[in-house]
């Protein structure tokens, strides 16, 4: 029996864009201009090009909920020590 409709991979692309989303926004609430050494999005781009990218990223989070498994919305929302 199958506990989720989606691969894992669809769950850890949904993760990363959700990861991306985070950084990106990040960025723009600590007006940072580096990370990791290299320029950041919202430094090239701007602010509001940087926040449009990472809202545009935020609807992955859908895939997650659409997902129905409790045991998949469990892992990633539990608390790492």
């Amino acid at each position: 029996m199958r506990l989720s409709r989606h691969t894992p991979h669809d769950l850890a692309a949904a993760v990363e864009f959700i990861h991306t989303a985070t950084l990106l926004h990040d960025d723009v609430v600590d007006e940072s201009a580096l990370r990791r050494g290299l320029a950041t999005a919202n430094s090239v781009w701007g602010n509001k090009p940087s926040v449009l990218v990472g809202d545009s990223c935020q609807p992955r989070l859908q895939v997650m909920v659409e997902d129905g498994s409790l045991k998949v919305l469990d892992i990633l929302t539990r608390r790492r020590p």
